[in-house]
């Protein structure tokens, strides 16, 4: 983690990969929790130095396609541009910033 990103920003970011973008379905899951701690922990990296909307959304369709083995559509983008929205939100949120 780059040094000056905050905890609850990456907990924050956390909280929507689990609840919002959760693409191989396991954000219901328990035992699940922290699945998607390290993505969390790069996104908020690539906040703190002051990444695009565009760029939060082709980090999450690259770890979609990459790491995961799903294809990516239209649609799946377009949702995709909804979650970084909501990453862009709560990052700010917990930095104590307005969105």
């Amino acid at each position: 983690m780059a040094v000056g990103v905050k905890p609850e920003v990456v907990e924050a970011i956390d909280k929507v990969l689990m609840e919002d973008w959760d693409p191989i379905g396991i954000g219901h899951l328990p035992r699940a929790e922290g699945e998607y701690r390290s993505y969390a922990v790069e996104l908020a990296d690539m906040l703190q130095a002051g990444v695009s909307k565009a760029e939060v959304v082709a980090y999450l369709v690259r770890v979609c396609q990459d790491m995961f083995g799903l294809k990516t559509d239209f649609d799946y983008r377009e949702y995709v541009e909804h979650v970084a929205v909501l990453i862009l939100e709560a990052g700010a949120q917990a930095q104590g910033e307005r969105p």
